[in-house]
């Protein structure tokens, strides 16, 4: 039955959810997939993966700094104004109008700054040669100067204000001003994160080698490890590496190897930084996220570095300006040396100072000088490339005192300073007050209206408030109807000036707004405020969930509560940072015998998590020391720290200002997430199905922090649902909002990514329409959400890296075990391909030191290859664990494996063995220790184990699928939401042969989620919510699939499952191998980044620089370029000869804010035909907006609209290609070798690949009829490829099989949903090619329609374009 009959009847809900789609599915009880209107119910939803808001913060964050300091200058001139005008009333209108052309500007005369007839711009700059020239003579001369020369220096120091990171520098004492308290936080951060001590004693030595500017970062290095005296000690080398600007690894600062992972999402390669790059700068939040706590120890360092950096800069003198003249006189010095030097060889002489390339002068400096006129270089030069090549070239000239002085200075990288550089980031604010201070107490002198006062002070005071004043990020923006905007006004009208600040903004009442803002929502409890990360709570919710993963000993036995009341007290409260090591000394200690406490499992390399917090607080309070008091603490820190003067002011509120400016120094950064309602007033509900956990001291139902002090359970399985406190939780949401109307606020509240609120969203748009479809409520929703995208691992590489390093350590095991020497062995595996190391069976058989597990007898590795002889064994048996991990995997004899059949332990004859060989494979590193424990165990599975087992198939773990699970619970309230986990369906799809190729069609999507229903509802009705219920009452089961569905299933009279050809599989079959799938794509209208950043030279730009005026002229200012688009129009207009013409003209997101009416579009069109030449006229916007990615149908071929290409409209095929099963197996082996192939270019098609010639050529001749006979014939853009292919069949026959894969992969991508372009070169075709282009003037001879779809594409809405073909 195809359709079901009536509303009445059940019906279930699959969802297949990932980051750019959502399958769907529609069934009966029987797995028929529902029809209506002669439409099935099942489809797929597609959209763009959904990204964070971290670029357009940053955007936001650069642009209002801007502002803030366009203000601040504004306000200086206000202030200078009057006086400078009665000097010179043309001042400031030259200095703003300097970027303009002659011809622009409003007074024509050619200075830009002074204009006088004994003093213009020529005398300014030979009498002051850089602004700190200026800045040091208004500073030392005893003379009156010319208020402009003072409005100058001070609009410098105003726009180059510094930063306001070091609150406490002393201007007094500037050579070692910051070291102390810089020095201090690295070697405790060193002590606490490392647990290394760095000798005392030797700090005037460390000050003297960073500060010197003659020696290397290398020379540096080398230095402070000598005086720390840990040359050998690679932790501290590398940290040393850090303080001195050069390179560190990471992981192995850290000893931490899956740090590589986690920062290649974020670009870091290899794990390595270095101050001394701009990419530091850009990636220091990213680095904070993944490093957490230990972003401490990079923090300390940086502020060393910085140091070091300022240290170099100052030198012996005592201002800013002597720094930056010496520099000058320094660079000046340099290039006399270096144009003497290179004069000795012409060529290299007009390479560096004659010509403009990355290698020359004028690169480097970012300038140049033609025929008298400054010109700034596009593309510059970075100093490493500068250095690089100059030493290249004068390493060839001849010898002489020249060329030692410059080598030696490139060497210490000092040669031709640079006054304006990236050091100017790390000068601190003070050195700008402290010439602003000397230089305005010189000017009163001789400028009365200085001293000039009011209410709030003397324009000096005013002058100096604009350098020292800053808006507390607490108060953010404020502008008062902006909805980023939280500041809290007061009833005092006017503008908000920083001498009026504190007068029109209520600081405090706009803080505590910042902390409701800033706080987020419980993952579980909805509403509910998170904890900070380093709460007292939360932490300890950390510790007592990590020891509750801790086996001990060869038993596996978890700690006892005593253990871990003990290890609380006696070790994480008085150690920041627990090794294994100090928990293993820890436990010998407390009597568990030493071979036993060193075999810990369930932790990787140490515990993540510290008290740090408690031992921090407890150390400070001392006797004032309460849990309340300490959190709240805690929270201002990990709020205000930024703001060292409001955190202190916050915390003199709780404590003495003594104390405060102690806890001040703490940096407490991040938010847990979940509340403290979560994890202290969560009690489960008593039911006979619920195993209640009751605290045995007081007789009391245990709270989840409870559970986690006193029992051995994790927080997962605390909240599986055997005991009670998941129900407790839904019941508790329930209350916080009773039932909810979908709408996107709901999924706004949720603590998870953009990447995942986007499918959550389009999710329940979807079920909102079926339900409005079917009129009802299903009975069960199966949901399985795609994994987020994990980065490239790059395994092979660390496979084959890992198993030589391994061999080469045990030389003479190796020898007395395999009878082969070591060498041999690293041999063989450096001949292996990378590709052939991914098999599994391969990197067991070196793992296990080519020996059978069970038998010690060596395997054949040709038979092992071939298949024959050898088995992959699970140790765990795979029908009761389904646990298919590298841990639970070995390779055997296959006579030894069929008499082991499927129990569990081991046999006692193989432990009894084999024992002496595994222990060695474990203490060698080649096993895990968790492998070792599975093989050595001699106990059986329990029930609680059993239980758990099953529950992995049933229990979903992430936060975000159970977001879904939990909204659809609130909406639909008598659905049963069932969580489906992700190998469920592929070993479904294995034992059906159900066969998927990701890039055929998107039709999978929609296949996966109908899989689900049928999987889903299999292991639910089987198994039921309990699964150690289930266990209890049924001692034997299997989740082997053979097994499984060989029986009936069946539960209250409710089968889910029939077997045989009578039973469910015949129709699951039929639904599989048909196509009827509805696919919509997800529309939007552009939003994010209007045009690139940096604006383009002049006469090239898409956007101009400013709106109007003589800037807005794109042909001498230049502007911006890549204008994003918001939507397209659909216009009518005329020719020149009055007939009408229909265009699609787009609307730049820049623009579309300001053009919102009929009228205002249709003007925008006119102007622009005007510019474009005057061919078209008289524009009548027919649709106002037509948002990216909407659906057209073309002559009846369906596309989506992309973007534009100078006059033509960018379309991506929306059509979905099919082909039979024969040739859709053909496909899958064709990808997976250009797979296979990417990973290593020198792979070739083997046996295993079961590839022949026939199959490739009957798929080239498939995927020509597809184009030249179906859907795909119909865009003029594939006519090219379509005679390429066609042509090209006879060379395609000549080429090998591994190329025959490649252009079958290429030929694919005509036929795909996406931008990817076909290259055809192999076939003497072009490189890109099968690009839908439509003119933006439709054509004439074109059918054209819009489609507007429904969300699952059930209902959809046609409107034809003019011209079309009428019917």
């Amino acid at each position: 039955m195809d359709t079901a009959k009536t509303n009445k009847q059940p019906y279930y809900i699959g969802l297949d959810m990932g980051t750019s789609s959502v399958g769907w599915a529609v069934t009966d009880a029987s797995y028929n997939v529902v029809k209506k209107h002669g439409k099935a119910l099942w489809g797929v939803r597609l959209f763009e993966e959904a990204q964070t808001a971290a670029d357009r913060r940053l955007h936001r964050t650069a642009r209002r700094r801007i502002q803030r300091r366009k203000q601040r200058l504004a306000l200086l001139q206000e202030l200078f104004a009057k006086e400078i005008c009665k000097v010179d009333p043309g001042f400031f209108i030259r200095l703003h109008e300097s970027r303009l052309w002659q011809e622009d500007k409003s007074i024509d005369q050619p200075n830009t700054l002074f204009n006088d007839e004994d003093f213009d711009d020529k005398a300014y700059h030979k009498a002051y040669p850089t602004i700190y020239h200026l800045r040091y003579a208004l500073m030392t001369e005893n003379k009156s100067f010319d208020v402009r020369l003072v409005y100058l220096a001070i609009h410098h120091i105003i726009k180059h204000r510094g930063h306001f990171l070091l609150e406490n520098y002393d201007l007094s004492n500037q050579e070692t001003s910051g070291f102390d308290e810089s020095y201090i936080a690295l070697t405790n951060a060193i002590k606490e994160l490392l647990q290394k001590e760095i000798p005392v004693g030797h700090v005037e030595k460390i000050q003297i080698i960073l500060k010197d500017k003659s020696l290397s970062k290398r020379e540096k290095t080398e230095k402070i490890l000598q005086v720390w005296d840990v040359i050998k000690d690679k932790q501290l080398k590398e940290v040393v590496q850090l303080i001195c600007g050069g390179t560190a690894n990471l992981s192995t600062l850290f000893m931490d190897e899956s740090l590589k992972e986690a920062l290649k999402v974020f670009e870091i390669k290899d794990s390595k930084i270095s101050f001394s790059t701009a990419v530091y700068e850009e990636k220091e939040s990213d680095l904070q996220s993944v490093l957490e706590q230990r972003f401490d120890l990079v923090y300390a360092a940086k502020m060393l570095y910085d140091w070091s950096l300022l240290a170099e800069l100052m030198g012996d003198r005592k201002t800013l300006s002597e720094a930056k003249i010496a520099i000058y006189e320094t660079h000046k010095k340099d290039l006399e040396v270096l144009k003497r030097l290179t004069r000795q060889d012409k060529s290299l002489y007009r390479k560096l100072f004659r010509g403009t390339d990355k290698d020359s002068y004028s690169a480097y400096v970012g300038s140049c000088m033609i025929h008298g006129e400054k010109l700034v270089i596009e593309k510059r030069g970075s100093t490493e490339e500068f250095y690089k090549f100059l030493k290249k070239e004068i390493s060839k000239l001849p010898d002489c005192e020249d060329k030692i002085y410059v080598l030696s200075k490139i060497e210490a990288e000092n040669f031709l300073p640079k006054a304006v550089s990236t050091i100017n980031g790390i000068i601190p604010y003070q050195l700008q007050e402290q010439e602003l201070d000397i230089i305005l107490k010189k000017a009163e002198q001789y400028l009365p209206f200085l001293m000039e006062k009011d209410a709030y002070g003397t324009i000096s005071e005013k002058i100096k408030q604009l350098l020292t004043f800053r808006i507390p990020f607490y108060v953010g923006p404020l502008n008062r109807h902006s909805d980023k905007s939280w500041a809290v006004h007061t009833d005092k009208e006017g503008r908000i000036l920083p001498w009026n600040f504190n007068e029109r903004i209520n600081e405090e009442k706009s803080a505590e707004k910042f902390i409701t803002r800033m706080t987020n929502k419980c993952t579980y409890l909805l509403g509910k405020d998170v904890l900070p990360k380093n709460s007292l709570l939360y932490t300890e919710y950390m510790l007592f969930n990590e020891l509750n993963n801790v086996k001990i000993g060869k038993a596996g036995t978890y700690l006892t509560e005593e253990q871990k009341e003990k290890l609380w007290k006696e070790l994480f409260l008085t150690t920041k940072k627990v090794t294994l090591s100090k928990f293993s000394k820890f436990l010998i200690k407390e009597g568990i015998d030493k071979e036993e406490a060193v075999e810990i499992k369930g932790l990787d390399g140490g515990f993540k998590s510290s008290l740090a917090s408690w031992i921090d607080l407890k150390n400070i309070l001392g006797e004032d020391f309460t849990r309340d008091k300490a959190e709240e603490i805690i929270k201002a820190i990990t709020l205000f720290s930024m703001d060292k003067k409001i955190l202190k002011k916050y915390l003199m509120r709780i404590v003495s200002e003594p104390v405060a400016k102690q806890l001040s120094k703490l940096r407490y950064t991040g938010w847990g997430r979940f509340s403290k309602e979560f994890l202290t007033e969560i009690t489960p509900r008593v039911t006979d199905d619920v195993q209640v956990l009751v605290d045995t001291s007081t007789g009391e139902i245990m709270n989840i922090i409870t559970a986690l002090k006193k029992s051995s359970l994790n927080l997962m399985e605390i909240l599986s649902s055997t005991y009670g406190y998941s129900a407790a939780i839904s019941e508790a949401n329930k209350e916080l909002v009773g039932n909810t109307v979908l709408s996107y606020e709901t999924v706004k509240e949720l603590t998870v990514s953009p990447a995942v609120k986007r499918p959550i969203w389009q999710t329940l748009k979807i079920i909102k329409e079926i339900t409005h479809i079917m009129g009802a409520e299903p009975a069960r929703i199966f949901i399985e959400m795609a994994r987020d995208k994990q980065p490239d691992k790059g395994r092979t590489d660390s496979r084959k890296k890992q198993l030589i390093e391994l061999y080469k350590k045990c030389k003479e095991d190796v020898r007395s075990w395999s009878n082969r020497e070591s060498k041999d062995w690293v041999e063989e595996i450096e001949s292996k391909s990378d590709s052939q190391l991914r098999s599994n069976k391969l990197f067991l058989y070196y793992t296990q030191m080519g020996k059978c597990m069970y038998t010690g007898k060596p395997i054949d590795l040709g038979a092992l290859l071939k298949g024959q002889l050898y088995d992959r064994d699970h140790i765990y048996p795979q029908s009761q664990t389904k646990d298919d991990s590298l841990d639970n995997l070995v390779i055997v004899d296959n006579r030894e494996n069929r008499d082991k059949s499927n129990t569990y332990p081991l046999s006692k004859n193989i432990r009894e063995r084999q024992i002496g060989f595994w222990k060695l494979l474990r203490d060698k590193g080649f096993i895990s220790k968790e492998k070792y424990f599975r093989l050595t165990r001699n106990t059986p599975f329990s029930d609680a184990e059993k239980a758990e087992f099953i529950a992995r198939q049933l229990v979903e773990t992430r936060q975000s699928t159970k977001a879904v699970a939990e909204i659809l619970k609130r909406v639909l309230p008598k659905s049963i939401i069932v969580y489906v986990k992700a190998g469920l369906t592929s070993r479904f799809r294995q034992y059906g042969e159900f066969i998927k190729v990701r890039d055929l069609n998107d039709y999978h999507h929609a296949k996966d989620a109908y899989l689900n229903i049928v999987t889903g509802n299999v292991h639910y009705t089987k198994f039921t919510s309990n699964p150690i219920r289930f266990v209890k009452d049924c001692q034997i089961y299997s989740l082997n699939e053979h097994a499984l569905y060989k029986y009936p299933v069946e539960r209250n009279g409710i089968v889910a499952w029939a077997p045989n050809k009578e039973g469910m599989m015949p129709s699951v079959t039929r639904w599989m191998n048909k196509n009827n799938i509805l696919v919509t794509r997800m529309s939007y209208v552009g939003q994010g980044e209007l045009f690139d950043q940096l604006p383009l030279k002049k006469g090239k730009g898409q956007v101009s620089l400013k709106k109007e005026g003589p800037i807005s002229d794109i042909s001498k200012y230049g502007g911006y370029n890549s204008a994003s688009t918001a939507y397209f129009m659909y216009v009518e207009g005329e020719d020149n000869k009055g007939k009408p013409v229909y265009v699609i003209e787009t609307m730049p997101l820049h623009m579309a804010a300001r053009l919102t009416t009929l009228e205002e579009k249709q003007k925008y069109c006119e102007e622009l035909w005007l510019e474009s030449g005057g061919k078209l006229k008289n524009p009548k916007v027919l649709i106002e907006q037509i948002p990216i990615q909407s659906l057209f149908s073309v002559d009846g071929f369906r596309v989506t609209i992309a973007g534009k290409t100078g006059p033509h409209y960018i379309f991506k095929s929306y059509e979905e290609l099919i082909l039979n099963n024969e040739h859709t197996i053909t496909l899958k082996a064709v990808l997976k070798f250009v797979s296979r192939k990417k990973l290593n270019k020198e792979s070739l098609i083997t046996s295993y690949d079961h590839l022949e010639e026939s199959q490739l050529l009957a798929l080239y001749d498939v995927f020509l009829d597809k184009l030249e006979h179906s859907c795909f014939s119909k865009p003029q853009s594939f006519t090219q490829p379509i005679k390429v292919i066609k042509k090209g069949r006879d060379i395609y026959i000549r080429l090998s099989l591994e190329d025959k894969c490649q252009i079958l992969s290429e030929i694919l991508h005509l036929f795909q949903c996406n931008a990817t372009l076909s290259n055809l070169t192999l076939i003497k075709g072009p490189a890109n090619t099968g690009k839908i282009l439509i003119n933006k003037k439709l054509p004439q001879d074109k059918s054209i329609t819009i489609i507007y779809q429904s969300v699952t594409g059930f209902y959809e809405q046609y409107i034809p374009l003019a011209p079309c073909k009428k019917s």
